[in-house]
């Protein structure tokens, strides 16, 4: 089992909750740019259409800033960048980036394809919400102590949302 599918495993075991976690996030990134063996199949309609190594292509986009940068042959580049051990900063500069990425595609409200995978093919969406009014039950208390409800309404202002599209393994959810 290669390095990233050990941290996976490894923070799925720890799970106690599951809200965010930046530090996470930052391990499998970091994880995923240093792992040269960590090579996942990509899917189309067709089946397996191929693979996509994150090491790889993020060392090749190293390579290619040392050469125009240090005025270097190619070859030489990339021999740095095959070298080059990627660090928790530079780890989270890509999450960063590609947040902001995702966050700002989906403003051009295109849907952004994820790249399938054996039991998934996930895309987003970027949606407009129109202003609603929306119902809650509200809890009373009265002098007694004794709780009873009543319908209360809520104004939600419009606002934007990301809706996720396509098949999802169950594991996700």
């Amino acid at each position: 089992m290669n390095e990233t599918m050990k941290l996976v495993k490894e923070i799925k075991e720890g799970l106690s909750q599951r809200s965010s976690s930046q530090k996470d996030e930052i391990k499998v990134m970091q994880t995923m740019l240093n792992d040269k063996e960590y090579v996942v199949d990509v899917y189309g309609a067709t089946g397996k259409i191929g693979t996509y190594s994150p090491s790889a292509d993020a060392r090749k986009m190293a390579s290619t800033i040392i050469a125009s940068t240090a005025k270097i042959s190619k070859e030489e580049a990339e021999l740095l960048a095959d070298d080059h051990e990627f660090s928790r900063q530079e780890a989270a500069s890509m999450i960063g980036i590609g947040k902001e990425f995702i966050n700002t595609y989906v403003e051009t409200g295109r849907k952004l394809h994820l790249g399938g995978r054996e039991q998934s093919n996930v895309s987003l969406l970027g949606k407009e919400v129109e202003p609603s009014v929306s119902r809650y039950p509200k809890k009373l208390v009265d002098a007694n102590g004794t709780a009873s409800y009543e319908s209360a309404v809520k104004k939600v202002p419009a606002h934007k949302t990301i809706k996720s599209s396509g098949p999802c393994p169950t594991w996700i959810i």
